[in-house]
């Protein structure tokens, strides 16, 4: 094995073992938005600052965080151990081998997606899936003065004049007033 073929292989050994006790140290916290012994120590050893008690209960009432340490946290974690191993990579010399020179292109194309392929497994497992009618749903139920009927088994928005249900998604006036169900009017 040449030199630059055993750098290729321990980065990625330490690149893997680093995002893999972050990941599994993140995971493990069964509060949403929480934190642990291991987690406070791996956020210290990576010199990040922990986010406050307020940030936290923010970042799971705007995530819907179901358990875990928190996704900005995470982020930051995971930005730290590639910023660490890209500055390892950059001192690997690019090989003239054929082999080790797809082995160290392998590699930098690992560095360049793993913070973001890795962020997103961790959001499928701690952040629930939401349908592309909950944002709908949501945007409705805050728009002043529009009406809904909301119950275990559907949504609808209502109108705000007489409280008729919009019965085409493409409606945007009341079949039955007239009035607007895009502002309340």
């Amino acid at each position: 094995m040449s030199l630059v073929e055993q750098q290729i292989v321990d980065l990625e050994m330490w690149l893997g073992k680093k995002i893999g006790i972050a990941y599994k140290t993140a995971i493990a916290i069964n509060e949403p938005g929480g934190n642990s012994e291991e987690w406070i120590n791996l956020i210290a050893y990576y010199k990040l600052k922990e986010i406050t008690k307020e940030e936290r209960t923010k970042s799971v009432l705007a995530t819907g965080l179901k358990r875990g340490a928190p996704v900005s946290e995470v982020y930051e974690v995971f930005n730290s151990i590639v910023k660490s191993a890209s500055n390892k990579f950059k001192k690997i010399k690019r090989p003239m081998d054929d082999n080790d020179e797809i082995k160290w292109e392998k590699l930098r194309d690992l560095i360049d997606r793993i913070h973001g392929d890795t962020l997103k497994s961790y959001k499928k497992l701690v952040v629930p899936k939401r349908s592309m009618f909950s944002f709908a749903k949501e945007a409705a139920e805050n728009s002043e003065g529009v009406k809904s009927f909301n119950n275990d088994e559907g949504f609808v928005m209502c109108c705000s004049g007489c409280g008729a249900p919009r019965l085409k998604t493409t409606d945007f006036e009341c079949d039955f007033c007239g009035g607007s169900f895009a502002n309340g009017e």
